[in-house]
């Protein structure tokens, strides 16, 4: 009998003061059964402690400055600097 094989995902957040919701979303994606590959923060220059939050989570952070922050060009650039077979993106 061969294992059932799962292709991989990548996440990305983009997000913009996310410090009351980041730790809770992170959280429910790692306790899912099928866990994504990889996780990707995507933060537009937050200023409250999002950035701090992906950092005591072992995150990698796509540092973005608000004013550059592009819907279709931000999401674009994060997704090239992933590795999944397949993307998924989430609001915070």
């Amino acid at each position: 009998m061969s294992e059932k094989v799962y292709p991989t995902i990548s996440v990305i957040i983009p997000t913009l003061n996310a410090e009351a919701y980041l730790a809770d979303l992170v959280g429910a994606l790692r306790r899912q059964r099928l866990v994504p590959g990889e996780i990707l923060i995507v933060d537009s220059d937050s200023s409250d402690g999002t950035r701090e939050i992906v950092n005591e989570l072992g995150l990698p952070l796509l540092k973005i400055e608000r004013g550059d922050f592009d819907h279709v060009g931000t999401r674009s650039l994060a997704a090239e600097r992933t590795s999944g077979e397949f993307v998924l993106f989430l609001t915070q």
